[in-house]
């Protein structure tokens, strides 16, 4: 795919994500239709279909381009300890907060789920060192992250992203998991 049409992808989804959203200002995301959001973005339904399956697609892209633009952040900076990274984690979540808040609205919280499990164990798997344990100890890692970053978006993110990278720092210092930083 060229660069033109690497933009005109982007752009296509874009207006469409922007257009469900504006959608779900109004309607129950279950009641929401594909050809009603097609109307609203202005758009064909086969241009839709091109990039879309469903309208659930629509959120797992927004959400899964929104993790991989934390992750190549993350991989742009050379030795970036744990403890910044979990301070991205919140940051971006807390950037994010008035959609994800609407999502969960719409109880679509499995779908913000599934993309941050994913995005998390990507992250993960580069830091953790005893590979005997890594697997189980990215599975608890991803429980304990996913849990506290959803209720802090439920609670309106109240307090902020530091203090949660400092106690999640405190707590794994103090179980003392080996990571590479």
């Amino acid at each position: 795919m060229n660069e033109a049409t690497n933009k005109q992808v982007t752009k296509t989804r874009e207006i469409v994500c922007s257009a469900l959203m504006d959608l779900m200002n109004q309607f129950q995301f279950r009641e929401i239709k594909i050809s009603a959001i097609t109307k609203q973005a202005g758009i064909a339904r086969i241009t839709f279909y091109r990039n879309f399956g469903t309208k659930e697609d629509i959120i797992r892209i927004y959400l899964r381009q929104l993790y991989r633009d934390l992750f190549n952040m993350r991989k742009k900076q050379d030795n970036l300890t744990i403890a910044q990274m979990i301070h991205m984690m919140f940051m971006i979540t807390e950037l994010q907060k008035p959609v994800l808040r609407k999502l969960f609205a719409h109880d679509l919280e499995y779908l913000v789920m599934e993309e941050f499990i994913e995005m998390i164990e990507e992250g993960l798997a580069e830091v953790f060192t005893d590979v005997d344990i890594a697997e189980y100890l990215i599975q608890f890692q991803i429980g304990g992250f996913t849990k506290i970053i959803l209720n802090w978006v439920k609670e309106d993110c109240e307090k902020n992203a530091t203090h949660f990278c400092n106690q999640i720092t405190n707590l794994m210092n103090h179980y003392q998991l080996n990571t590479k930083n």
